[in-house]
């Protein structure tokens, strides 16, 4: 798998999980300790995601 591919796969799960937090970008920003531009990023793929923050929504309850 390519690294493109992993990339838009990892963003698709993160908007996902962020979906289901109902936080504000803003919220989840603060909380993960990032700017909103970061959030923003991530959910459209613009920027990798750190598998740390797609563990850190599902242990707080909010994965499949």
């Amino acid at each position: 798998m390519n690294a493109t591919k992993l990339s838009g796969q990892k963003a698709r799960r993160f908007r996902h999980l962020f979906k289901k937090t109902r936080l504000t970008q803003e919220n989840l920003a603060r909380l993960l300790q990032v700017t909103p531009q970061t959030i923003w990023n991530w959910k459209n793929g613009k920027s990798p995601i750190p598998l740390t923050v797609l563990y850190f929504l599902e242990a707080f309850g909010v994965g499949e």
